[in-house]
């Protein structure tokens, strides 16, 4: 395969989605299919990954992440269509420029999307350090679309559309946008405080982990303690970065599902509404629960 046949010819942006819809009960997936990584044959690594040849153990929790995977993608069918309320004193954000923001509201989401799809083409090609970087940008835009969305709705968008466009000053790190989520979001006044207190921890520890491999890791945690520099890999390694992104997945279903609780009621949206009519954003139905 030459060079440029990677690239597009015209510089065009392509997309391409991948949707799973089954009259039966969801049936398993390895985490190559959920992302439908054809080319991933083509790594050695990857295809001992997803054989039978790996431990139980293992094999466990690579199929708890396939779930996990497929559990974060279904969220996007929730989402509605409108932002919220915006700013009437903003001048410098014209009408056009606001439906530009409105477009891409989700933007953070479908960020992250593509941050998780890389780190997991990493990990099936054996680059472990790529992945535990590429893990923190995506926690942080999965935690930001949550903070964005309620925030938008508690009082205006102006400030994501300033965000959105490149104004730094309203940038938020990931604690304040976490503690945000909890101290406004208002189903969590009908949950158990201390199992919600426990989430917000773990994802901040989470975040804590990740963040060294963005920075100067110590030396406990650098690859070449645990492998050397020949680019063999380390078995204890690779457990644990499975057992994080597990763990990860978990805690950022889980406060989506806090966000969003109607996905615990599916309805028939067809037999309900009629054929294509209903509230956009208000429903899961049976395919994606």
């Amino acid at each position: 395969m030459k060079f440029y046949t990677y690239f597009n010819d015209d510089n065009s942006i392509a997309f391409n989605v991948f949707v799973e819809l089954q009259t039966t009960d969801p049936k398993e997936m390895n985490i190559a299919e959920v992302f439908n990584l054809a080319n991933i044959s083509n790594s050695e690594f990857g295809r001992s990954i997803l054989s039978n040849d790996i431990p139980d153990g293992l094999k466990k929790m690579l199929s708890s992440i396939s779930w996990g995977i497929r559990t974060y993608i279904c969220y996007q069918d929730i989402f509605d269509s409108g932002l919220g309320s915006y700013e009437e004193d903003i001048d410098d954000v014209e009408l056009f420029v606001r439906q530009i923001c409105d477009f891409n509201r989700n933007y953070c989401y479908f960020e992250s999307l593509t941050y998780l799809k890389e780190a997991i083409i990493c990990l099936l090609n054996g680059n472990l350090l790529a992945t535990m970087v590429l893990l923190r940008p995506f926690l942080e835009l999965a935690i930001a679309e949550i903070y964005w969305n309620l925030k938008s709705y508690k009082k205006s968008s102006s400030q994501f559309y300033r965000w959105l466009l490149g104004d730094i000053r309203f940038k938020q790190g990931f604690t304040n946008m976490l503690d945000y989520f909890y101290s406004n979001c208002d189903a969590l006044s009908l949950l158990d405080k201390s199992g919600l207190q426990n989430n917000k921890k773990d994802l901040k520890r989470i975040y804590r982990k990740l963040c060294s491999y963005n920075h100067t890791p110590i030396l406990n945690e650098s690859i070449t303690s645990h492998a050397g520099n020949t680019g063999v890999k380390d078995h204890r390694f690779l457990s644990n970065l499975i057992c994080l992104i597990n763990e990860m997945l978990f805690h950022v279903n889980l406060i989506y599902l806090i966000k969003y609780p109607m996905t615990l009621f599916p309805q028939d949206i067809y037999r309900r509404f009629g054929y294509y009519n209903g509230p956009v954003g208000l429903f899961f139905d049976e395919f994606n629960y």
